[in-house]
């Protein structure tokens, strides 16, 4: 919210997608937010249609950007979510929130389908055969800790060279791809990431330009750390090997 330009003193907040959401035969399945590519103008009207359901419930919703809403739920804390990535290309029964305000979430989340149904937005878009904009996923809640500590979170595609040491970095690069099982393009990205990043940042640690670098790597189900420093290049006896990486 904070590189949004949104303040968040106060309050636990999720955050929330505009979605499509298709009928499979004998359930529903979320597609990828981002093959959605919705232009500024249309979430913002979607968006202004959705707030008054929001309004009435008592609940603060925020405007992000095209894809990325806020909501303030404090009432919600207890509410166990998973993110769109987790849940896309599977039934979403299983990853549907649950916990305290999950049926109140339902019915709100059910109010906004009935208000966006048919709307011009989206016949416009089926017109162009783009799917169109038919439900909310919300995930995530967090709430500004007492004595939080600064940190920058950058874009990938900002790059290398805006790099600090107390900055962290999103590459997810490879999310779309790997969820529309395109490997080809998987692989191409892999490249750039590789060029891009990977290899700059083991040689500004080589060259003691960087402390430590800690990678987190993860997909659906599961989440792996390792740390490099300049240190570890001392270990001759340790052999390279991939064996780590394996399940």
């Amino acid at each position: 919210m904070h590189d949004l330009g949104l303040i968040a003193n106060d309050g636990y907040w999720f955050l929330l997608h505009p979605v499509h959401i298709h009928i499979a035969r004998d359930h529903l399945v979320l597609t990828d937010r981002r093959r959605l590519q919705i232009p500024d103008e249309q979430s913002r009207e979607l968006f202004d249609m959705a707030k008054p359901a929001f309004d009435d419930a008592g609940m603060l919703l925020a405007y992000g950007d095209a894809g990325t809403w806020f909501v303030r739920a404090d009432a919600w804390r207890g509410l166990r979510t998973a993110s769109p990535d987790a849940a896309c290309g599977h039934n979403i029964d299983i990853w549907t929130p649950k916990g305290p305000g999950e049926r109140e979430w339902r019915k709100l989340q059910n109010e906004v389908q009935m208000e966006w149904h048919e709307n011009r937005i989206n016949q416009e878009r089926e017109a162009r055969r783009e799917q169109p904009v038919n439900s909310l996923w919300i995930w995530g809640g967090a709430t500004l800790p007492s004595e939080a500590k600064p940190f920058s979170l950058l874009d990938g595609r900002a790059g290398f060279s805006a790099l600090r040491d107390d900055a962290a970095v999103l590459l997810d690069d490879l999310s779309e791809p790997a969820l529309a099982e395109d490997w080809g393009l998987w692989l191409d990205r892999l490249h750039a990431l590789e060029s891009a990043w990977f290899t700059p940042l083991l040689a500004a640690i080589q060259d003691g330009k960087l402390d430590r670098a800690t990678l987190s790597l993860t997909h659906n189900t599961e989440l792996r750390e390792f740390s490099i420093a300049k240190s570890g290049f001392w270990k001759f006896w340790a052999r390279p090997a991939l064996a780590r990486l394996a399940p």
